[in-house]
């Protein structure tokens, strides 16, 4: 589980980078203003990543807390 958690987090993180670029160029370059919803993509991707590196960091800050020994 650990190992899917850093690569949906990485995944996220690609696709908002990705979306951002392509989407960055379309606007100011091609000037493909028709769609202006599609501006919502790189940032929906930017919270989920967010959100997946927030549960991966407490999910593993929860898992040590139980490897200890009393």
């Amino acid at each position: 589980m650990k190992t899917y958690n850093k690569f949906m987090e990485i995944f996220w993180l690609v696709i908002a980078i990705l979306s951002g670029g392509t989407i960055g160029y379309l606007f100011f370059f091609e000037e493909y203003n028709e769609h202006p919803i599609f501006l919502a993509l790189p940032f929906m991707a930017l919270v989920m990543f967010l959100m997946r590196r927030w549960y991966r960091k407490r999910t593993e800050k929860e898992s040590s807390g139980n490897d200890r020994v009393s």
